[in-house]
């Protein structure tokens, strides 16, 4: 049987796979690549079913799995996936679903690259060349007939435009599908902190109109600092040089990009920001518990960052344990954003350089290429942050 989204709801699967058991359909391999449950027949058992993820098994099924009485199903596989049955009903694991939600989380972010990609670039593209349109078509190099040559151009931007439009939808939908099997698993895994979008419910000490009567007031100032996080131990000076100064740290917006200070008494604290493979409770709990307070937790739990702060009179306190990880984390970054900035950087680059030599300098075509320059600059300075950061932390740590 085919179940490619078997994933989304693997509490359902799990039931399912049990009520075909009774039904004498006995899972006997599992294909999780491609989705599919191959069954054989026999005598109706009630049987427990458990599939696991888990980074780095290679289909291995836990020890502490087998010592329990669960058996492994099929040949198993080269990823990061395993199935067990267990012969009573009763039979319980309470499986962490961490690991489900990195790979929501992953799923999300290429949805929301390929919204980008049609919402942004192609966009971007058809409006350049919207220009294009009013020039007169070369008969020599296209066709003769200048009817033919529209009929050409009507039915390829149609084509483009379906194909287009058909992504977008199907990343919105499953974007929307990827958010509620979130919700699920989070609700299933329990949150260690109430978290409101991305910041402690906790840390709302004010309410709105009372920040805005402390700004009057000039109790509180609010910084905006959008791309911080590309250069985080800038961000750290920043926030540790205002609190000595008696600015104590009160709260990030939602997004992260603006920074809340309130009038108080000048405090040595460490503020720390932790980017983390995989943001796990486990983490976050261990950390609370020795002292540090969280500030802000990013949307994604695939490379994502965590942002403590901690009182403390000891300046060179820390959170890292593991100066190897944080340089290996640090030159991690850097190659990702090279990666994901430098051929937005060049795709625009060529656009711009595109639109100059076919000479369609349209009001809207010099609006476009402003705005792809300032697209260049942006992505330009994030990559030379997150290059910078890296350069800072090995010589820091390289002494």
């Amino acid at each position: 049987m085919y179940k490619p989204f078997y994933w989304l709801d693997i509490v359902k699967t799990q039931d399912w796979l049990s009520q075909m058991s009774e039904k004498g359909l006995i899972l006997e391999n599992v294909n999780f690549a491609l989705g599919t449950f191959e069954f054989a027949k026999g005598e109706p058992q009630k049987n427990t079913y458990l599939i696991r993820r888990s980074k780095g098994c290679r289909g291995n099924v836990p020890r502490k799995l087998l010592s329990s009485g669960w058996e492994k199903i099929g040949k198993g596989s080269k990823n990061n996936w395993c199935a067990v049955y267990h012969g009573t009903p009763e039979a319980d694991d309470a499986p962490s679903y961490g690991s489900y939600l990195t790979l929501l989380s992953v799923s999300k972010i290429l949805c929301f690259f390929v919204m980008c990609f049609v919402f942004g670039t192609v966009w971007g593209m058809s409006m350049a060349f919207e220009g294009r349109s009013e020039l007169p078509p070369d008969h020599e190099k296209y066709i003769a007939d200048v009817s033919d040559y529209w009929v050409k151009v009507i039915k390829e931007d149609a084509v483009q435009n379906i194909i287009y439009l058909t992504a977008l939808v199907i990343s919105i939908i499953l974007m929307i599908v990827f958010t509620r099997a979130t919700k699920r698993y989070e609700k299933l895994n329990g949150k260690s902190v109430d978290i409101d979008f991305t910041i402690p419910k906790e840390n709302f000490i004010y309410s709105k109109a009372e920040e805005k009567q402390l700004i009057r007031e000039k109790k509180m100032i609010v910084k905006a600092k959008p791309g911080w996080f590309y250069s985080p131990d800038k961000a750290e000076e920043y926030v540790e040089k205002m609190e000595r100064e008696g600015w104590n740290f009160y709260r990030f917006d939602k997004m992260g990009t603006t920074f809340y200070f309130i009038k108080g008494e000048p405090r040595n604290i460490r503020f720390i920001v932790d980017y983390q493979d995989e943001i796990s409770d486990e983490y976050l709990n261990m950390n609370m518990e020795l002292g540090w307070k969280l500030q802000f937790k990013s949307l994604s739990r695939v490379g994502g960052y965590i942002v403590w702060l901690k009182e403390c009179e000891d300046e060179d306190e820390d959170i890292y344990t593991d100066r190897e990880s944080l340089l290996s984390r640090a030159k991690k970054l850097a190659l990702i954003y090279g990666f994901c900035f430098i051929p937005i950087i060049v795709v625009y680059t060529a656009l711009i350089i595109l639109l100059n030599k076919e000479n369609m300098a349209t009001g809207m075509n010099l609006y476009m290429i402003f705005l792809f320059i300032i697209i260049i600059i942006e992505y330009g300075a994030f990559a030379f942050r997150s290059i910078g950061y890296y350069l800072r932390m090995r010589k820091k740590y390289n002494k």
